[in-house]
């Protein structure tokens, strides 16, 4: 078979035009249930792209000089049939594995991954719009009505909502974050006592203290730990290193201290310690370089660290040098929960795509947009 150079060009170029028309259309089409999209995104997108790269291929064709032209008319390929039988399988292999990876790798996991949980977001999006509980009942299971219900009662500020929800996590989880909005130390009293605990009151004194800074509430709480976090809390939100002296553990002390100075911004501060492992964390954050991170011996307080500077800077990266289980809950910081914290802070959901999990990375991605509709409604 003899064929022209310039006409297996031309061809070559239909092709490429036709194909990547093809997989526009179809990346538009699955990205848009799940993104802010004017209607018909998807064939509007295709139609520009088509524009484009139609005009590419006729500046190319106008303004290829003529004696290149004249030679690629002239000049001939001749292909047997074993050649053309190769050059169709490597042209349809190189369309499969393009056509893979544009699908697999380019189109984020975190907006895939709601394929299957599709309608439990839609609802929950559309509760949270309207502030109407009701429309909860329609996700697909009782954990996505749980989450549906904790966000639209976080929207309306309205307590009789989180009665609804079976899980204990979540109930409480519910009371906290409402307690924490509305900087209400009562909300905390009125958590039942029959799933209510110490942990669970501490977690939610130390939350109103830290939007509303009355030390006075921290003496209502009977856990150790969270008496202790709810004095920083305060420290913090009144800027008041004064409050760590009352503290007697000399390292939740340093925490204190190490806390505000992040706040102030304050690397003076820092200077001043003499424990290694609060200098460097100090260091870390204040100078947003990880480096220091890496000679903190212990390993919690080392995720800890990670955690802060990958909070401080934006950089999901550093959220990845996080070493051990991947879990969501719990009181250290781990891997899956750095990113959900970031993903929440920077309101971005493209950052749940670093989640390895399907399931724990459509919790990230519920999370963070959940948080972004949230906040433009509120």
């Amino acid at each position: 078979m003899r064929i022209s150079k310039y006409r297996f060009i031309k061809y070559f170029l239909i092709l490429g035009i036709v194909y990547s028309i093809f997989t526009t259309y179809f990346f538009a089409k699955e990205l848009s249930p799940y993104a802010s999209t004017p209607p018909y995104f998807d064939l509007l997108i295709t139609l520009f792209s088509t524009i484009i790269i139609s005009l590419l291929a006729f500046l190319i064709y106008r303004y290829m000089p003529s004696n290149v032209r004249d030679k690629l008319k002239s000049d001939s390929l001749v292909l047997d049939k074993k050649q053309i039988i190769y050059s169709a399988v490597a042209v349809i292999l190189g369309l499969t594995i393009t056509t893979y990876l544009l699908f697999n790798i380019t189109l984020p996991d975190a907006i895939r991954a709601l394929d299957e949980y599709g309608p439990s977001h839609d609802s929950t999006m559309h509760a949270i719009e309207t502030r109407d509980p009701s429309v909860c009942k329609t996700t697909v299971d009782d954990g996505y009505t749980d989450l549906c219900y904790m966000y639209v009662a976080e929207v309306t500020e309205d307590l009789s909502i989180c009665d609804e929800i079976k899980d204990k996590y979540l109930f409480d989880t519910c009371y906290m974050r409402i307690a924490a909005i509305t900087a209400n130390a009562t909300i905390c009293e009125l958590m039942p006592e029959s799933i209510s605990d110490k942990t669970s009151r501490g977690i939610c004194y130390a939350g109103v203290v830290a939007t509303k800074g009355d030390l006075s509430i921290c003496d209502k709480i009977e856990d150790v730990q969270w008496r202790r976090i709810c004095y920083i809390n305060a420290a913090v939100f009144k800027d008041n290193l004064s409050i760590c002296d009352k503290l007697e553990d000399q390292n939740v002390r340093g925490s204190c201290y190490m806390s505000v100075a992040v706040k102030r911004g304050d690397i003076s501060i820092c200077d001043g310690f003499v424990e290694v492992i609060f200098k460097d964390f100090c260091y870390a954050v204040l100078k947003e370089d990880y480096s220091f991170c890496n000679s903190i011996s212990d390993s919690d307080a080392r995720a800890e660290c990670y955690g802060s500077v990958a909070l401080e800077t934006g950089d999901p990266s550093i959220c990845g040098k996080i070493q051990g289980e991947p879990i969501l809950h719990g009181e250290h910081m781990t891997k899956n929960k750095c990113y959900i914290l970031l993903a929440v802070d920077k309101r971005d959901p493209l950052v749940c795509e670093n989640i390895q999990s399907r399931t724990n990375r459509y919790v990230c991605y519920e999370r963070a947009t959940t948080e972004k509709v949230r906040e433009e409604l509120t």
